[in-house]
């Protein structure tokens, strides 16, 4: 998967656990998201990650359910490699913890990531 819609799944990804278990992005949750693309993708333009939040946040606010996101982990499971998907699970566990508030619904959509991978 070429590096924009790679950036793209994990965006969508990131912001549905990030906004979408309690309807609401931090400061700290959306730097915490920023970082973590820049890691999938260093040395890009700082503009790149912004636009990608931006386009993942429109996305995501028209409407994401179970059945895409099912699709969205399909895709993601496809373009990384076991560490990749190992990487991304961290990344979903730093990303419910920026808050200071690891929430029940943030945990469910770990375990359910954890679930898809490892079938």
């Amino acid at each position: 998967m070429p590096l924009g819609p790679l950036l793209h799944d994990l965006s969508l990804l990131y912001f549905a656990l990030a906004f979408g278990t309690d309807g609401k992005l931090d400061r700290e949750e959306r730097a915490a998201m920023r970082d973590q693309l820049r890691a999938w993708a260093p040395g890009s333009d700082p503009s790149l990650f912004d636009h990608v939040l931006r386009e993942a946040a429109l996305s995501y606010e028209n409407g994401l359910s179970d059945p895409q996101i099912d699709a969205l982990l399909d895709r993601l499971r496809e373009a990384l490699d076991a560490p990749g998907r190992k990487q991304v699970l961290a990344d979903l566990s730093r990303l419910a913890a920026a808050d200071d508030r690891v929430h029940a619904a943030e945990e469910a959509l770990i375990e359910r990531v954890r679930q898809v991978w490892a079938d």
